[in-house]
């Protein structure tokens, strides 16, 4: 999962828990690897072990994020995704 931003995050601000990955269907979270791309301005999210097909996927993105000017560069932020059969 990537999400894109329009300027480049501050590393140090995407840490454990500012980027959260769950099934829908049963509330877990999901695990996985959080990089940075493109000159720190994608996050991307490798689920550990894939998503699941037939599930349908939450990813919450925390205003901690900050940008590299230190201000927060997001609002908390909510989107859902479907993996099709």
């Amino acid at each position: 999962v990537d999400v894109y931003f329009s300027e480049p995050v501050d590393p140090i601000s995407v840490i454990l828990g500012t980027v959260t990955v769950y099934d829908v269907n049963n509330g877990e979270e999901i695990a996985g690897t959080i990089s940075l791309q493109a000159g720190d301005t994608v996050i991307r999210f490798t689920a550990d072990p894939y998503f699941a097909a037939g599930h349908t996927y939450g990813i919450i993105i925390s205003d901690q994020i900050l940008g590299t000017d230190g201000l927060p560069i997001v609002e908390y932020y909510r989107a859902f995704f479907n993996i099709p059969l």
